[in-house]
């Protein structure tokens, strides 16, 4: 008895210090990272990374703009669930301005993409493909 419930308690302290290594991290800690592993990872020289970094920093600033109103399309929706009753019509305005936002995001994203793929040298941009690949074949389901 007294094995088994030290090994629990180890069990429980070893997923405890797994779980805490792996935080979340914030949106610009996640791009950090991401924008780090981009320049090892295909090379980049100083004028390809300076505009690497400036793309990062418009798409953060673009996500931090789009965040405050999501969280007000957020607490509307909230207080039309509370109501005795709602009607399609009530909640189609709140999801159609969310569907524009992200296509508005995404259109801006894709000239982001098609700017950093302006300053790629033919090899890198083969390594960039490869590395979408692995991502690819990492998180797609295999059914």
């Amino acid at each position: 008895m007294k094995k088994a419930l030290l090994f629990t308690g180890i069990l429980a302290l070893a997923t405890g210090f797994a779980c805490h290594k792996r935080k979340h991290k914030s949106p610009s800690e996640r791009a950090e990272w991401l924008v780090q592993r981009i320049e090892k990872k295909l090379s980049l020289d100083e004028s390809q990374s300076k505009k690497l970094n400036e793309i990062k920093d418009e798409l953060l600033a673009k996500h931090k703009s789009q965040a405050a109103r999501m969280q007000d399309d957020l607490k509307t929706f909230a207080q039309k669930i509370r109501a005795e009753s709602i009607s399609k019509n009530e909640i189609s305005p709140i999801v159609d301005a969310r569907r524009k936002q992200r296509e508005a995001f995404e259109s801006f994203l894709l000239d982001k993409v098609l700017e950093f793929h302006k300053i790629l040298k033919p090899e890198q941009r083969e390594k960039a493909a490869a590395m979408i690949e692995e991502f690819s074949s990492r998180f797609t389901r295999k059914d």
